[in-house]
């Protein structure tokens, strides 16, 4: 009897232990997990001060810690294709959209990439699956716009840069705003 009690004891103790250990644990995951974002944040950064090198090694490092990010492969998809990396890019793009298939933005820099490459019916498709997700990206209407263009297909062109230059408007772009409305102008000399 004695020797049944001890070994439920010692059962419990074990059980006591395994939770312990593992309550341990969730802080570490959380602390990697964390720390993934701030590294991501300073890549973000340096994207935008056009440090594309710099910004590629932090998301490694991000990645290294925390592989469950869509957000980090973005960065680096995005990174990847300023320096000309397009495969890269399109593998992280990839990536993305499969931890994220709602991502409205990786399938309009995917569909970028393969517009870039001269691959129109997939850029077509992922800046149709850009639209539909994000209605209100003028970007996607944009670039869609200019696959349309390519194809020869002028009153689709035409569409979508319409939509692209009111949409841009909208968000205050007025740059793109008359990139879209320059593009509009062609179909009409």
């Amino acid at each position: 009897m004695t020797l049944m009690l001890h070994r439920q004891e010692d059962n419990l103790k074990y059980r006591r232990y395994k939770r312990l250990r593992a309550k341990k644990k969730e802080p570490k995951r959380f602390n990697l997990a964390k720390q993934a974002i701030e590294i991501n944040n300073q890549a973000k950064k340096k994207i935008e001060k056009e440090n594309y090198w710099g910004a590629i090694k932090d998301l490694n490092k991000a990645i290294n810690l925390n592989p469950g990010q869509s957000e980090t492969y973005l960065s680096r998809g995005v990174a990847y294709s300023q320096v000309g990396m397009k495969r890269a890019a399109i593998a992280d793009f990839n990536k993305a959209i499969e931890m994220n298939p709602k991502n409205s933005q990786a399938y309009y820099y995917r569909g970028d990439e393969y517009l870039q490459l001269g691959e129109k019916q997939n850029a077509l498709q992922d800046l149709n699956k850009s639209i539909k997700i994000d209605a209100n990206n003028p970007k996607s209407y944009f670039n869609r716009g200019v696959v349309y263009y390519l194809m020869g297909n002028q009153s689709k062109a035409t569409e979508n840069f319409q939509q692209a230059a009111f949409l841009f408007g909208l968000d205050g772009d007025s740059e793109r705003q008359k990139m879209a409305v320059d593009m509009l102008k062609r179909f009409q000399e």
